[in-house]
């Protein structure tokens, strides 16, 4: 992965977030590489979108992309999809330079953070019912897959215990399979929590 050569500004806090800035980042495989630390944008009208990844205690890692590799910024999912996948966007990808960033107000910095939406980058007025973020329903199949798992263990336990015929622990296939599923969907509601909705061009 290449390095960035160039200053960058960072966010003041505890100044709020404005315009995508926590917004997920998606791959074009629907993969989530980090969440938007920052708008920037270089002398000559360059745009980046700045990618932070990682959590306390290990220092994250800011990357940046060109503004023209976003596929689409979609408000109803609070998500950003870039237009490649995972290992082109490890190849492409800027590291930032922690020890180039200057926070706002404390200097002269060469990329400079959008504290505001661009005019053009504003959603046109949208007209009948507007639909924010929805949560998948695979928190409840999970948790009802759960359930399952636990009431066909017990009857498994107690089928087992008055027959005195062990040929009956095969019931505890069921339950086990029922907790791969709650595992797998619970799973898919943790890597990806909202409901796809129509794409929507920035």
């Amino acid at each position: 992965m290449a390095k960035a050569d160039f200053s960058y500004e960072v966010r003041k806090l505890p100044t709020d977030p404005t315009w995508i800035e926590e917004y997920v980042v998606r791959t074009s495989d629907g993969d989530p590489v980090g969440t938007v630390a920052a708008v920037l944008e270089r002398p000559g009208g360059e745009r980046l979108l700045v990618i932070e990844a990682g959590a306390p205690p290990v220092r994250p890692v800011q990357r940046a992309v060109r503004w023209d590799e976003i596929d689409r910024i979609d408000h109803d999912a609070v998500a950003v999809w870039l237009t490649f996948d995972g290992d082109a966007f490890e190849r492409q990808a800027l590291e930032l330079d922690p020890d180039r960033a200057i926070e706002e107000g404390e200097g002269e910095p060469e990329a400079r953070r959008l504290s505001e939406a661009p005019n053009e980058e504003i959603p046109g007025a949208q007209t009948g019912s507007i639909r924010g973020p929805v949560d998948r329903t695979d928190w409840w199949k999970a948790f009802a897959a759960f359930a399952a798992t636990v009431f066909t263990a017990l009857l498994a336990t107690l089928v087992v215990y008055f027959s005195g015929d062990n040929t009956w622990a095969l019931l505890y296939l069921v339950p086990a399979g029922l907790a791969l599923v709650a595992a797998a969907v619970g799973y898919r509601a943790y890597r990806d929590p909202y409901e796809p909705q129509p794409a929507r061009k920035r």
